[in-house]
């Protein structure tokens, strides 16, 4: 069975048909239906003639509804889905050009103090050996030069140190930033739960509807106004929490809009 839906399925692709066709008929309020009901209901008393036809009238500007409520949450779907994407890229670059400057600056500056620590190196092995050899006037001038070179060489690590301490405090700044925007977002996935589960509402709203549509058709055929009065108010119970369900996703999108632009505003 499975296989025989997946080639009916495929040859529905294959033409361009819609897959539903195939699994089950979905309303589709039209005029000439409208028609039909019309011929099939005037017998019927004026109150459950004008009764029937201003149900099927409703559930058509309902099934309207449905699809520009659908239309507002595709389009702000995707804005939020472009925008939460565009947040983690610069979330993923935040400060780094500013990083990088810093991180530059800190390698210039030890290239730059380097030639002074090699000669302090220098002077200072080649003090010990004079003192070895008890040299006390070589001793006398390379202590001199040592001590010199031990000043210039402690203001050059402290500038150093300052250097790799802003460095630090900038990673660790770009850190904490991260990490608020990610527990931002993170707020994000609650919404979009909730969405799930009103798609799931409105995907088992609509096989029942299709279900009822069917009856509909077929009260219609063999003109029992019973069924048909039956079937459009069951009709309009899950037209009706499938629109509900639309809104509803709508007020979760609007949600998620409102924390992706809180967690734009962390990225200034």
């Amino acid at each position: 069975m499975k296989k025989f839906l997946i080639m009916l399925v495929s040859v529905c692709l294959l033409f361009g048909l819609p897959p539903v066709s195939i699994l089950g008929a979905s309303p589709v309020f039209t005029d000439s239906v409208k028609d039909q009901l019309k011929l099939v209901v005037e017998d019927a008393s004026p109150t459950r003639r004008n009764s029937l036809i201003k149900s099927y009238d409703s559930l058509s500007n309902i099934q309207k509804e449905h699809k520009t409520w659908e239309s507002k949450n595709t389009s702000l779907h995707n804005a939020n889905e472009a925008k939460l994407s565009s947040v983690k890229k610069k979330m993923n670059e935040l400060d780094s050009a500013k990083i990088r400057q810093m991180e530059q600056k800190v390698s210039t500056i030890k290239q730059k103090y380097q030639p002074l620590f090699d000669s302090s190196a220098l002077v200072n092995k080649q003090l010990a050996s004079a003192k070895k050899l008890k040299d006390k006037a070589l001793t006398k001038l390379l202590q001199t030069q040592a001590d010199g070179l031990k000043t210039a060489c402690t203001l050059a690590r402290q500038e150093i140190r300052m250097r790799e301490a802003e460095l630090k405090e900038a990673k660790a700044a770009r850190t904490k930033k991260r990490a608020d925007i990610r527990k931002i977002l993170g707020e994000i996935d609650a919404w979009k739960a909730r969405i799930k589960t009103e798609k799931s509402s409105i995907s088992a709203a609509n096989k029942s509807a299709a279900t009822e549509w069917s009856n509909f058709k077929a009260a219609l055929k063999k003109k029992d106004t019973d069924r048909i009065a039956g079937a459009l108010t069951r009709l309009d119970i899950l037209f009706s929490q499938g629109l509900k369900s639309r809104k509803n996703m709508n007020a979760y999108e609007v949600k998620i809009a409102e924390i992706l632009t809180r967690a734009e505003a962390k990225l200034k």
